[in-house]
């Protein structure tokens, strides 16, 4: 089953937020809710995969689930399969795609 905004199990999605440093988190759809209106995830882990420094990483998705991570129904906003995460606007990851954050100990 697909969802609005072509969303479907398996795949994730990320936040991109901070103040004066930058933070990314990842989320896997683990399901639909019957009116493909929402979608049901849960944290996974990220993997630098291209830190040239300690400032900057460069984050892809894991397939491990965060230790103890709810799985949290979370309303699909558009035909682009963004969600609302905490607070944070999601949006569907590509295959291959890295995504920037500041390095530990940097920013505030």
């Amino acid at each position: 089953m697909t969802a609005r905004g072509g969303l479907a199990v398996g795949d994730v999605v990320y936040t991109s937020w901070g103040y004066d440093q930058t933070q990314v988190e990842f989320y896997e759809v683990v399901g639909l809710t019957p009116s493909g209106k929402s979608a049901k995830i849960v944290q996974v882990w990220a993997q630098d995969v291209a830190s040239g420094d300690n400032m900057h990483r460069s984050l892809v998705p894991t397939t491990t689930h965060a230790e103890g991570a709810p799985v949290q129904t979370v309303l699909i906003l558009d035909e682009h399969g963004t969600v609302k995460v905490d607070g944070h606007h999601a949006w569907k990851h590509r295959p291959g795609q890295q995504h920037y954050a500041t390095g530990h100990g940097y920013g505030h």
